[in-house]
C-alpha cells in the first residue's frame, strides 16, 4: 500500500443487517482505535485470532497495520459511529502472486458480515495488483472464519494439520462469485429502509482498487 492509496477516500457499504459502515485504508492515526479493538476482545476471541491469549500479538498486529506503506501489503478497516469494528489485511509472498490474509472483527459484532465485507474489498484490491491466491491459517475450531471463507463464493481448499487448518482461496472471478456477492448485497439492501436494490454484479469496489 502506498501513501497515495492511504489518502484515497472511504466508501460506504451495508452489513448483512442493513447497517451502513465505512471501508477505508488504515492510516497511522488509527493505531489507538485498533488497540482498543483488540483490548475489547475476549480472551477466547484473542486465542482464535492469534492462537494464544497474550496481548503482545495484538499490539504487534496494530503496529504492523499502521506501519509505513510497503509493497505487497494492504490493510482495510471497517468503521461505524466513530469506532473501528473490523480489520482485514494481506501481505504478499516472494512471488507476489499469493498473499497471506488475516481478519479481526470487534467483540459482539460477529455474524453481521463485517469480515465478509472486508474480504470482498480485499479481493478486489488484490486482483488489481495481480494477486491470484489468498492463504490463511486458522484453528480448526474457528468455525466462524472457516465458514466465512467457504461462503465467499470463491474456490477454497483446506489442508488440516493437527489443530490448525491452512486455507487456500483462488481469486479468479467467475459467475458464482459475482452471483454470491450480488445476493449478499441484495439481502443487506432488503434490511435497510428506503434502500434501492443494487444493479450489476457486485457491491462497492475496494478503496484504492
Amino acid at each position: 500500500m502506498t501513501d497515495d492509496e492511504r489518502s484515497r477516500p472511504m466508501v460506504h457499504a451495508l452489513l448483512a443487517d442493513g447497517t451502513t459502515v465505512s471501508i477505508r485504508p488504515v492510516s497511522p492515526r488509527d493505531h489507538g482505535r485498533l488497540q482498543r479493538l483488540y483490548e475489547e476482545m475476549s480472551p477466547e476471541n484473542l486465542r482464535l485470532r492469534f492462537f494464544s491469549v497474550g496481548r503482545r500479538s495484538a499490539t504487534m498486529s496494530a503496529d504492523r497495520a499502521c506501519a509505513p506503506p510497503r509493497p505487497g501489503h494492504r490493510a482495510l478497516l471497517a468503521g461505524a459511529q466513530g469506532r473501528v469494528i473490523g480489520l482485514a489485511e494481506y501481505e504478499t509472498g516472494e512471488d507476489g502472486a499469493s498473499a497471506e490474509i488475516s481478519i479481526v472483527v470487534a467483540e459482539g459484532l460477529h455474524h453481521r458480515g463485517v469480515g465478509t465485507l472486508l474480504v470482498e474489498h480485499l479481493v478486489s484490491a488484490a486482483r488489481a495488483e495481480g494477486i491470484s491466491t489468498f492463504t490463511a491459517d486458522a484453528l480448526s475450531e474457528n468455525h466462524e472464519v472457516l465458514r466465512l471463507f467457504a461462503d465467499l463464493g470463491l474456490r477454497t481448499a483446506r489442508h488440516f494439520e493437527g489443530p490448525e487448518v491452512r486455507c487456500t482461496i483462488e481469486l479468479a472471478e467467475d459467475e458464482e462469485y459475482l452471483s454470491t456477492v450480488e445476493a449478499r448485497g441484495r439481502a443487506a439492501c432488503r434490511a435497510t429502509p428506503k434502500c434501492v436494490p443494487p444493479r450489476g454484479t457486485s457491491r462497492p469496489g475496494s478503496p484504492g482498487s
